[in-house]
C-alpha cells in the first residue's frame, strides 16, 4: 500500500514501481528549482524528455535519406532507382512491422520476470496497453529497427528484386532486430546490464549505450550472409577470382549520404541518453565528433602513403566505421580514447574490406566492413 490509497500487488515489477510513482510525483505537481530562481514541474520535465527522444528520433529517421544517397552513388547508374526503393520499402514495411510484432518482441513484458530465460519479449502488439507516455519510446526504437534492416539493402545492391528484399526487412524489424534488442536493452533481457539478477557476467551484463553492437553488429551479421547467398554482381570478380572493382557511378551523392548520416548520428547516440540529460547528451556529441574525425584523418594519411593518392571513398566509409565504433561506449569514455577509438575503427575499417575481397564478398557499399566489423570493435 502507498499513501492516497494506490495498492501495488504482491511481486509487483520494478516497472511497476516506478509507473506508480511517476503518477504519485506527477499528481503532486512537485516543482524542481532551477539556477535562475524560476522552476520547473515535474510534468514539464517529463514533456521535455518525451521532445527531447522525438526529436532524436527525427534525426535517426533522417539518417535514411543519408543511406539512400551514399547507396545510390555506390552502385550503378541503372540500380539507382532500385535501391532507393529499397530505402523507402524499409523504412514503410518497417514501420508496420515494428507496430504489429517488433516492439512486443524488444520491449513486450507480459511474459517477463527476473528468473525468464530472457530470450524475447510478449506484449504491446500493436501497441495494445502501451501508456500514452510511452508512445515516444516506440517511434525511437523503430528509427533503429529500420536502421538495422537498411543496412542490408546496401550489402545485396544489384542482385536482389525487390519483392526478396522486402522479405528481408519484414524479417529484421519483425522478429531478428527486436529479440537481439530484447537481449541487451530490455529489462529483462538474458545480456542485460539492467537485469536485477546475477544471470550473466556475474551480474554485470552487456553495455553497449547505443547500439554498436545490437542496430550495427545485427545488420552487418544479416548483411554478411545475404550478399553470401547471392553471389557477387556479374564483373566483379574475373574468372580467375581477379578483383574487379565496379566504382560508385556518383561520388556527390555518396559524399552527401556520409553527411547526412553523421548528422543524425547526433539523434543515435545523443538520444540514447532516453531523458532529458544535457552534459550526458553533451558528452556522447563530443566522441561522436571526435571519433569518425580520427578515423578519417587516419586513412587521410594512409590512402597517401598506401596508394600515393588520397581515396575519398575510403576516407568516408572510414568515418562511418569511426562512428559505429563509438556508438558503444560514446557517453563512458574520455574524450581522448574517443580519438584511439576512431583511429583504430579506421584500420578495421581497411582491413575488413580487403578481407571482404579476399573472401570474394561483393559489398558495394561496404556495409559489412563498416557496420559488421565497426560493430565488433
Amino acid at each position: 500500500m502507498i499513501n492516497d490509497g494506490v495498492q501495488l500487488a504482491a511481486g509487483s515489477s520494478t516497472d511497476d514501481v516506478i509507473a506508480v510513482l511517476n503518477e504519485l510525483i506527477g499528481s503532486y505537481n512537485i516543482t524542481l528549482p532551477l539556477s535562475d530562481n524560476s522552476t520547473l514541474t515535474y510534468a514539464e520535465l517529463s514533456n521535455a524528455t518525451i521532445i527531447w527522444i522525438l526529436l532524436a528520433g527525427f534525426l535517426v529517421f533522417f539518417m535514411h535519406a543519408g543511406f539512400s544517397m551514399l547507396e545510390a552513388g555506390s552502385v550503378r547508374h541503372k540500380n539507382a532507382v532500385n535501391i532507393m526503393f529499397k530505402n523507402i520499402g524499409t523504412i514503410a514495411i518497417g514501420a508496420i512491422c515494428y507496430y504489429v510484432f517488433g516492439f512486443a518482441f524488444a520491449y513486450g513484458t507480459a511474459n517477463s520476470s527476473e528468473s525468464s530465460s530472457g530470450f524475447i519479449g510478449s506484449g504491446f502488439y500493436g501497441l495494445r496497453d502501451l501508456s500514452a507516455g510511452d508512445r515516444h519510446n516506440w517511434f525511437f526504437q523503430f528509427t533503429f529497427a529500420a536502421t538495422g534492416a537498411t543496412i542490408v539493402s546496401g550489402a545485396v545492391a544489384g542482385r536482389v528484386q525487390l519483392a526478396g528484399y522486402f522479405i528481408i526487412a519484414s524479417w529484421m524489424t519483425s522478429f531478428v532486430y527486436p529479440v537481439v534488442s530484447h537481449w541487451i536493452w530490455s529489462t529483462y533481457g538474458f545480456a542485460s546490464a539492467f537485469r536485477e539478477d546475477d544471470f550473466l557476467f556475474d551480474g554485470c551484463g552487456v553495455i553497449d549505450f547505443a547500439g554498436s553492437g545490437v542496430v550495427h553488429l545485427t545488420g552487418g551479421c544479416a548483411a554478411f550472409w545475404c550478399a553470401l547467398a547471392v553471389g557477387a554482381r556479374l564483373g566483379r570478380f574475373g574468372p580467375d577470382g581477379a578483383d574487379n572493382p565496379i566504382p560508385p557511378h556518383n561520388m556527390a551523392l555518396v559524399t552527401l549520404g556520409t553527411f547526412i548520416l553523421w548528422f543524425g548520428w547526433y539523434g543515435f547516440n545523443c538520444g540514447s541518453t532516453l531523458a532529458l540529460n544535457g552534459p550526458v547528451a553533451a558528452q556522447a556529441a563530443v566522441t561522436t565528433t571526435l571519433s569518425p574525425s580520427a578515423a578519417a584523418v587516419t586513412t587521410i594519411i594512409l590512402s597517401k602513403i598506401i596508394f600515393g593518392h588520397f581515396d575519398l571513398g575510403l576516407v568516408l566509409n572510414s568515418s562511418l566505421c569511426g562512428l559505429v565504433s563509438i556508438t558503444a561506449g560514446c557517453v563512458v569514455v574520455p574524450f581522448w580514447a574517443s580519438i584511439i577509438i576512431g583511429i583504430i575503427g579506421a584500420l578495421v575499417y581497411l582491413g575488413a574490406s580487403k578481407l571482404m575481397v579476399m573472401l570474394k564478398i561483393d559489398d558495394p557499399v561496404d556495409a559489412i566492413a563498416v557496420h559488421g566489423f565497426g560493430g565488433i570493435w
